[in-house]
């Protein structure tokens, strides 16, 4: 009998074995030859010994079958060390790195290269003027993540085509670790910067301060007309359109800024003291260092520095001009406090005249927008002596007429009795310096509220 057949009958389907090996490696060979190999050769070398002892093949087969049955076996103990050694070393697992960028606007957008995302919105607070959110990032791979390993996010702002390309490094310590978008006013860059404590929403925090405000937003026809501008432009009405318009996203707000930074303007030119049907174009850049988006506010800042706001100011007031004074006059009261005292004191050596009559702090209008989805909003706090009852029922007619309320007259009377502050908002300007003069009529005490002040009575 010829035991080459006992040896070698056995068929093969070479594309599933090719799968399985690429697919399990060493564990597949390991099986293999443990499984399948060695028992098949068990199997021959047990045929060969039942080959009669007079067939002159029978030592060989014998031999043969002996050798490559211990031959299986081994190898399939080398190879099952081997898998042991791999799955020791390199399991197949999945190793997840997550966490979450916080505080993202309504504006925000942020993408993840090759990440699992899901957007959070975070819990709606009392008269918060936009939604924010969360976006919480997840990145799976089969081997483990390396201490400092860098990861790339895409962030950019509704109506502006830069992107910003910021970095998440991975900590071994870390478990969920939260970021927020922080902006450099002094590299002009976005960046991504561990979260500290939770900070809680502003104005629903107020325990002694009481907050009303308009709901709906009114509709305000011909705010950016260009058929009222003093004189021809030499910039294009676009421009004096989007920025002086509350409703205009915070992305157009940067790009326009942008290109205005790259001009150097003298107080001959204009544009910036045209009267609109809304203000002058500087005093929409002067309340815009003071918004409540960072790279808004740094553009603005960087444009009145670069073309030295005070100066100009300077200029326009002292100008022969009298709509030119006038505007002039305008800007001087949107300055910020160190500007406006810089104007003082070298109108106080050259006019002094000029300078009692911008002197008068009463008159300052250091206006602040807040970003909402509905539009910018200008918030007021109002303050007065609880003890006075002409100053409270003044101010109780004041607010009860201005504001949108179901309260009677009484009502609010007594409200005011209880309280020495409030804080109104409303989307135009207009509106807060109307209210600002009722206040100041009644004796109260008005004062514009950034985002930075308003956030800070919450801590």
């Amino acid at each position: 009998m010829d035991a080459r057949p006992l040896l070698f009958a056995m068929s093969f389907d070479f594309a599933v074995f090719t799968q399985l090996a690429f697919q399990y490696g060493p564990f597949f060979f390991s099986l293999l030859y443990l499984y399948s190999l060695s028992r098949w050769a068990w199997t021959k070398y047990h045929q060969a010994l039942s080959v009669p002892v007079e067939n002159p093949h029978r030592s060989s087969a014998v031999q043969v079958g002996c050798y490559v049955f211990v031959a299986s076996f081994v190898v399939g103990i080398l190879l099952t060390l081997a898998a042991c050694v791999w799955w020791w070393r390199y399991r197949p697992t999945k190793f997840v790195f997550a966490g979450r960028i916080v505080g993202l606007h309504s504006y925000e957008e942020v993408s993840f290269p090759d990440m699992y995302t899901k957007h959070e919105d975070r819990p709606a607070m009392v008269y918060q003027p936009d939604q924010l959110h969360n976006q919480r990032f997840m990145l799976v791979q089969d081997k483990p993540f390396r201490n400092g390993q860098i990861f790339e996010v895409d962030f950019g702002k509704k109506g502006n085509d830069d992107i910003s390309r910021l970095e998440i490094a991975y900590q071994d310590e870390e478990d969920d670790s939260s970021y927020v978008v922080h902006f450099d006013p002094k590299t002009k860059t976005n960046s991504l910067m561990k979260d500290g404590p939770t900070q809680t929403g502003f104005l629903n925090m107020f325990q002694s301060t009481a907050v009303y405000a308009q709901d709906s937003m009114p509709v305000d026809e011909g705010k950016s007309n260009p058929s009222r501008f003093g004189s021809k432009t030499t910039q294009p009405d676009v421009v004096l359109d989007s920025l002086q318009d509350g409703k205009t996203s915070v992305g157009v707000k940067i790009r326009i800024l942008r290109s205005l930074s790259n001009e150097h303007v003298s107080s001959d030119t204009n544009y910036l003291f045209n009267e609109t049907s809304s203000e002058p174009l500087l005093v929409t850049i002067i309340d815009l260092s003071r918004y409540s988006d960072p790279q808004v506010a740094s553009l603005a800042g960087d444009f009145l520095r670069t073309n030295n706001v005070t100066e100009l100011v300077v200029k326009a007031v002292t100008s022969h001009d009298a709509n030119r004074r006038r505007m002039g006059e305008m800007a001087f009261r949107h300055l910020d406090d160190r500007s406006a005292m810089m104007v003082i004191a070298w109108l106080s050596t050259e006019t002094p005249t000029e300078a009692a009559v911008l002197r008068d702090a009463g008159n300052r209008l250091q206006v602040a927008g807040v970003f909402s989805p509905q539009g910018d909003r200008y918030y007021l706090a109002a303050t007065w002596n609880r003890s006075n009852p002409q100053s409270v029922s003044c101010l109780a007619h004041l607010f009860n007429g201005a504001l949108l309320t179901d309260r009677t007259l009484r009502d609010e009377e007594g409200l005011m009795e209880r309280l020495d502050k409030r804080i109104v908002y409303w989307y135009d300007k207009n509106w807060t310096y109307s209210m600002r003069d009722g206040i100041l009529k009644c004796g109260g005490i008005p004062r514009y509220m950034s985002l930075r002040a308003l956030n800070s009575l919450s801590q």
